[in-house]
């Protein structure tokens, strides 16, 4: 019986991997989610507090998409590359953390109010630190 009911659930966890793979997906705004991104692949959602995020890749690039409990997309963030950070806020970082690593970047859009956002990963004497960067190249530890 245990065996049964073990090759039942690895049977369930198979279909739920490629149903979330294959774009049927099951929350308020998924309609929304393949019309904005009708190329996606690698496609999951996950139910975080009162926010629905999408994890998938457009066009090879990691992103991620966040719905709101009435199914509006109110945010994106994708991983950039560095060359993207405004160029006062990498002088303001090399400076303030020599010799630290940077280890991610990405850019976070909230469309509600058109601002977006970097976020830059560091690590430097083995503590991480995210920096949040401003269009306009401010720069300021990120606190959660």
């Amino acid at each position: 019986m245990k065996k049964v009911f073990l090759i039942a659930t690895c049977v369930l966890a198979l279909f739920a991997v490629t149903f979330a793979g294959t774009g049927k997906l099951k929350f308020r705004g998924a309609d929304k989610f393949l019309n904005h991104f009708p190329e996606a692949t690698d496609v999951a959602a996950k139910t975080v507090g009162e926010f629905t995020k999408v994890s998938f890749k457009n066009n090879d690039v990691k992103t991620e998409a966040f719905y709101d409990q009435n199914g509006e997309l109110i945010a994106t963030s994708h991983n950039v590359d560095l060359k993207v950070i405004p160029a006062v806020a990498m002088e303001k970082i090399t400076k303030k953390y020599q010799g630290a690593v940077f280890t991610e970047a990405i850019e976070f859009n909230k469309l509600n109010d058109g601002i977006s956002n970097f976020y830059v990963a560091i690590e430097q004497s083995g503590k991480k630190t995210i920096l949040e960067v401003t269009a306009n190249g401010s720069v300021r530890p990120y606190n959660k």
